[in-house]
């Protein structure tokens, strides 16, 4: 991912032929078709030199910044931790380091070339150490704060906690987004530094919404430590990361100062002083309660579409007789999953509840000596009897009670939706976007926050009907009981309902991130209108088009000697899980970019068309590129050996697969930029 970014950043801010114009071309010998053409194939030329340049220049800061984080964890070994002691922990904290240094290394390489290669050059060197010292000036912080919480970072890691892992990689990614960002944005220092401080606050303090709002009932540190709960780790880190992208979408960027001199563009105020403004405090203040009514309607599509008896307590006694109350035991039956309250056994005094689940599935193998099943605090008896079996829809209760591993990844898919959904309504591109920021009235930001907001509002109920779309006509064998009810017996590994839950949620929400049109200005109830139609009406076509491609790859995965995919998920085959969540996210690029760049329902088409063409090859290729040696070309390529079976393949393909398709989405091109050109 971080070699991804840097391929992005390298091919995405080029010259694109803006100064090839009637006005530049003048009185001249040769025709102006001749002229305008020998101009273009220059312009490509030089494109494809300096971004082989940049690219290049990239790989070097990245190795160095391995090296240089790699310093901040003195105590661990890394290369031994990973390879000699497979230690996951340790893992999860190298991966989130190259994808942290990777969005640094972009930002400081990205930005239109100037008239002088060595004045780029320089630039990009002093953000990228300015960035490698604020990234470890925040590691080093969340360092010291955890361990005044009796988290001793490093020694969890040691001891191959894989919650600790988590937890520290999904908040320096979240702020190495921030980060990232404000380099990207312009060449200021005041930028940046601002952006520094306001991002290490606002992170930490959803770190802390999330503890006691998200997830109240324990404290995440004591999850971590003591309980090793990454489930609850990764859906803080998703709250984490979720802020992160909507803090990147309401800075608008504008086109790159290259003009100025260095000095002068490093030490400048413009951009700090306009585009932090009224307008972003309402956003801010507006994130903490979206995520709050996300918490509640992720669970809808669950109530909508699964079949259910709620848990009748009627025994009162029950938790009264013991000092601790057991947390109620589930079993798989073929058809059905059968749940049943403490004390109930195979005798009449429990309260069975039966949940259909519309499909087969063998009872999961039972851990040696029996399930092992959490016990209630005495503080929790009283909830658990009066609760009726409601909890059961209660993220807190599935995360902290009862250690549901699906429920968690699914939700962590949910909330960065949701960071999806914000960016697209609330960005503001353009080439203006400074002049505009300088003259904008309270009156004004508090309507265009308005406008924004409600275009959240509105993708937000989007993606609860893509989860129905998605369960219904993609997934239908597989019910969403299984994601309430499935990995609460040890020894069930239905987590991988919960990757494929959360791949269609990130996927359906960067579908609607592509049709969002709350960025745009409206001044009349008529163009606000044309606005939300245009949004449902390429949010439907999206979804045909996703729906459409998961049938079509399902289906080669079946004739590929794989199987039945929903079979497979059902078993609890993560790799099998992990290829659908990737080719979701993957299609889900090339629907959104066109539908963000263009409203030409031919461009979203042809582009979807292409983009689902280049997927299935991509899986070839790098099945291709990564087969042992001695190994038959047919089994480990066309039949997928490998990458079938060991989810750590099939995650190194997904991601390879996805930044494969986002790299082709740079070839479309957004205008931006294109106005102070065409009028220079």
């Amino acid at each position: 991912m971080g070699i991804t970014f840097i391929l992005l950043a390298s091919i995405t801010d080029t010259d694109q032929g803006e100064k090839i114009s009637r006005a530049t071309y003048g009185i001249r010998d040769e025709s102006w078709s001749d002229w305008s053409m020998s101009e273009w194939n220059l312009v490509q030329g030089k494109n494809v030199a300096f971004a082989l340049a940049w690219t290049a220049i990239g790989m070097v800061y990245l190795v160095i910044a391995h090296f240089a984080n790699d310093t901040l964890t003195r105590s661990i070994d890394e290369p031994a931790e990973i390879w000699h002691e497979r230690n996951l922990a340790v893992a999860i904290m190298e991966a989130a380091s190259f994808v942290s240094a990777g969005q640094v290394v972009a930002a400081s390489i990205s930005g239109r070339n100037s008239t002088s290669f060595s004045e780029d050059l320089l630039l990009s060197a002093i953000f990228f150490v300015l960035g490698q010292v604020l990234y470890a000036a925040c590691f080093v912080a969340f360092k010291y704060v955890a361990a005044a919480r009796d988290f001793a970072l490093e020694e969890e890691l040691l001891q191959g906690n894989v919650a600790a892992g988590v937890s520290v990689g999904m908040f320096q990614v979240s702020f190495s987004y921030i980060l990232g960002s404000a380099i990207y944005i312009n060449s200021s220092l005041a930028t940046v530094l601002a952006s520094f401080a306001s991002g290490f606050a606002i992170l930490s303090a959803m770190r802390l919404f999330g503890d006691h709002v998200i997830l109240p009932t324990r404290a995440l540190n004591a999850e971590i430590v003591e309980d090793h709960n990454w489930g609850a780790a990764l859906v803080i880190g998703a709250v984490e990361l979720s802020t992160a992208m909507t803090i990147q979408g309401w800075l608008g960027w504008t086109c790159d100062p290259s003009s100025e001199p260095i000095w002068d563009q490093l030490k400048s105020t413009t951009y700090i002083e306009n585009a932090f403004n009224f307008r972003m405090l309402i956003f801010l203040v507006s994130v903490p309660p979206f995520m709050l009514v996300a918490k509640y309607l992720f669970w809808l599509p669950m109530t909508m579409a699964t079949n259910r008896q709620p848990l009748n307590s009627t025994d009162e006694t029950a938790p009264e007789e013991e000092e601790g109350v057991a947390m109620p035991q589930f079993g798989v039956s073929s058809t059905a999953v059968h749940v049943t309250t403490a004390g109930s056994g195979t005798g009449s005094g429990g309260n069975p509840c039966v949940v259909d689940c519309g499909a087969p599935l063998p009872p999961p193998p039972a851990p040696p000596g029996g399930p092992s099943l959490p016990i209630a605090t005495p503080t929790e008896e009283k909830a658990l009897a009066q609760d009726n079996g409601q909890r059961y829809y209660d993220i807190d209760y599935q995360l902290v009670m009862l250690d549901n591993k699906a429920v968690a990844v699914a939700f962590s898919g949910h909330i960065i939706a949701l960071g999806f959904i914000w960016t697209g309504a609330a960005e503001q591109p353009g080439a203006e976007a400074l002049a505009y920021y300088s003259d904008y009235s309270y009156g004004d930001q508090t309507k265009d926050a308005l406008i924004a907001l409600t275009f959240i509002l509105i993708g937000q109920l989007l993606l609860v009907l893509s989860h129905l779309i998605i369960d219904r006509l993609v997934f239908h064998q597989i019910s969403n009981a299984f994601i309430l009810l499935g990995t609460a017996r040890e020894g069930n590994s239905d987590s991988c309902i919960g990757v494929v839950e959360a791949g269609g949620a990130i996927g359906s929400a960067v579908v609607i991130w592509g049709t969002q049109y709350g960025w745009q200005k409206v001044s009349t109830t008529e163009e606000y209108a044309e606005q939300i139609g245009i949004m449902l009406l390429f949010f439907a076509l999206g979804q045909v088009i996703l729906v459409l491609f998961m049938k079509l790859s399902m289906a080669m995965m079946h004739c590929g000697d794989a199987g039945d995919p929903q079979e497979h998920v059902l078993h609890g085959n993560n790799a099998i899980a992990i290829r659908l969540a990737s080719d979701i996210i993957a299609i889900s690029v090339c629907i959104g970019a066109p539908l963000r760049l263009s409203d030409s329902v031919f461009t979203v088409l042809l582009y979807s068309g292409l983009g689902g063409f280049s997927i299935f090859l991509s899986h070839y290729i790098l099945r291709a590129m990564f087969m042992p040696r001695g190994e038959v070309l047919n089994d480990v390529v066309m039949r997928g050996r490998y990458f079938k079976t060991a989810w750590g393949t099939a995650a190194l393909e997904g991601v390879c697969v996805i930044g494969m398709a986002k790299l082709l989405t740079t070839f479309l091109r957004d205008c931006g930029c294109y106005s102070q050109f065409a009028s220079a």
